[in-house]
Parts: structure tokens; sequence; C-alpha cells
């Protein structure tokens, strides 16, 4: 029955596969609300960050946009604030158009946002998974093809901590989504619910997991190596945790 976790941004240099957490700069949110979920993009006005705000007097979350300058975070204020809570602002490059997947999922569907007066004005491109509560969902293109990763509540308890399930998609458009035939590819709440991008290295990809285990929600970050992506395949293998003790 208490509050959740007073959650902070933190800010630390080195890439996700060796940065030290316990080195960042932290920001704080003000006096009755937390910041979280952030995502950065690169834009001819500088680099910004998209985070959750979340308000302990109304319970829900909004999107809300800084800039990034010095290692310096300036608030630049809400940029998606609707009556129902959203989080987990999943922003990234589309040609020249920059678009937004934030969390929605008490919408019952997917929604894709896309930038036409950067970073502040927002409009609604598509949407997808209609009558379902998709959660902290990712997109990535690889070889040529598009895969939506998205966390699906599927009992009675609201736990979106489980189950990730994987789709085919045609891209951003999100006209054509196809269920993976093996999913849900990943079960338990150590590694099942997303906690940032599908990124590459050294042409190895990578998926990042939050771990929620310990009956917390937000203990630790878990980085995922994923060893096969097909129509029929999926098998990834976590590399690296970051919980409290390391």
């Amino acid at each position: 029955g208490g509050r959740p976790g007073r959650f902070c941004l933190g800010m630390a240099t080195g890439d996700p596969l060796d940065f030290d957490p316990a080195s960042a700069r932290i920001f704080d949110a003000p006096a009755g609300q937390y910041w979280a979920d952030p995502f950065l993009v690169a834009h001819d006005t500088g680099l910004h960050a998209f985070y959750e705000v979340y308000d302990y007097a109304t319970g829900r979350g909004h999107i809300a946009a800084g800039r990034i300058v010095d290692g310096q975070l300036t608030h630049l204020g809400p940029v998606l604030a609707p009556d129902h809570h959203l989080s987990y602002p999943f922003v990234f490059r589309h040609g020249a158009d920059i678009l937004m997947l934030p969390e929605s999922h008490q919408t019952g569907r997917l929604e894709i946002w896309r930038a036409v007066d950067f970073p502040m004005r927002w409009e609604l491109q598509a949407t997808a998974l209609e009558g379902l509560a998709p959660a902290d969902s990712t997109l990535v293109e690889r070889d040529g093809q598009w895969w939506l990763f998205t966390n699906l509540c599927r009992d009675g308890f609201g736990d979106h901590c489980s189950e990730l399930h994987l789709y085919r998609v045609d891209g951003p458009q999100l006209r054509q989504v196809t269920p993976h035939p093996l999913n849900p590819v990943v079960i338990g709440a150590g590694s099942a619910r997303g906690g940032g991008r599908v990124f590459a290295r050294d042409g190895r990809l990578y998926r990042t997991a939050q771990d929620n285990t310990h009956g917390t929600y937000g203990y630790g970050l878990v980085i995922a190596e994923i060893e096969a992506l097909s129509e029929t395949t999926y098998r990834e293998r976590p590399v690296r945790r970051v919980t409290p003790q390391n």
C-alpha cells in the first residue's frame, strides 16, 4: 500500500556493456514526483532526453522532455500529458522523422507518435495491438526486418513483468503485426520486461531488460545477447546484470 520507490535519472559515461552506474550524476525530480524511463535522441538543436514524470497527486505519469548540455539536464516540460498513464517513451529516428513509442497500456493499444515540432509537439501516427495492454515496448530493425518487443499481461493481477512477446512488423507504420510462434519468448521477472533499447555492438545484438526479482520493481538491469532471431527462432543469454550488489 505504500508509494512506489522514488526513481530519479542518472547520467554516466561509457558503453552499455561496461558503464559504471555508481559514477552517474543524479538528476532528481521536484517534491511530489519521480522521474524514470529515460531515452535519448540527438537532434540539430542538441541532445534531448525523454522520460516519465510520475505525479503522486494524480497517480499517473506523463512524458516530458529535457535538453542535455555539458552533462547538465534542463527540464523543458511535458510533451504528452493525457488523462491516462504514460511512461517508457522509446524515441527513435526513422528516415527524416523522430518517432516515439510510449508505454500506454491503459489505453489498451500500442501507439506511435511523430514529432511535428521537436521536441515539444507530437501527433499520433499509428496504433496496433488493439484490445491488449502492451507495456515497455521497443522496435528494432535487423537485416531489413522490423521486430517489436513488448510485455503483455495475461493474468488478473496486472503483471507486465513476466512475459516478453515478440512480433514481426512492417516497420513503424504497424500495418502488419505477426506474433512470433514461440511467444512468450522470455518468461520470468528476472529478465522478461523491457529495460531500454535493443542495440548492436560488433555485429551482435543486445536487448536491455529489467530485473524485477526480490519482490522489487526496478531491482536491477540486465543486458542479454540475442543469439537467434528469426521468424521461427528466438534465443538470448544474459551477459551483464547490474544490481545493488554488483
